[in-house]
């Protein structure tokens, strides 16, 4: 499977400033919106992360999250945001999803994925999609962050389970998984 580079610049990392000013990464974030593949500037952006990541910060006590954001220049820096700009599904608990609206400007090394390539029922139908086809996802790998800049991974898998019920989890219950 050929998997384009662009798809690794759509992610970075999350994490919480401690008291000493140094970071800790707590997952990886990455940034959905309505450009065309390629296009480094939507508007709006949305950071999107698990909702375990920001309630797992919120629970430490700390106002903010930050987030570690490659720059065109090679290296990679850390940008505050407010705990209370990130939200979940209101409807639905289980769903484990957080979302911030944000921008991306042109200093960073940063692409959105769109919306037009994201999975929907309809698509899975019309593609046949379904148990044992390959799947990709990109991210962070929190034990090699990178010391200048966020060096995104891509790991590779076969869908093993379809949604035939939810499944009992511990965090949230029955879920979709």
């Amino acid at each position: 499977m050929l998997i384009p580079d662009d798809v690794r610049k759509c992610v970075a990392f999350i994490g919480l400033k401690l008291t000493d000013g140094t970071f800790r990464l707590a997952g990886s974030v990455f940034f959905l919106g309505r450009d065309k593949p390629g296009e480094p500037k939507a508007d709006p952006v949305y950071a999107v992360t698990a909702k375990h990541i920001i309630d797992g910060i919120r629970g430490k006590g700390v106002k903010e999250i930050w987030l570690r954001l490659n720059l065109k220049d090679g290296e990679a820096k850390w940008f505050q945001t407010r705990i209370n700009d990130w939200f979940y599904h209101t409807a639905d608990q289980s769903i484990d999803v957080a979302i911030m609206k944000m921008g991306l400007d042109t200093t960073f090394d940063h692409l959105v994925f769109p919306y037009s390539l994201c999975i929907t029922d309809e698509r899975m139908k019309e593609n046949e999609v379904g148990l044992g086809d390959e799947v990709f996802i990109t991210g962070m790998f929190r034990h090699h962050h990178g010391t200048r800049k966020n060096i995104p991974i891509i790991r590779v898998g076969n869908i093993a389970c379809m949604t035939e019920e939810k499944f009992n989890t511990k965090a949230f219950g029955k879920m979709d998984a």
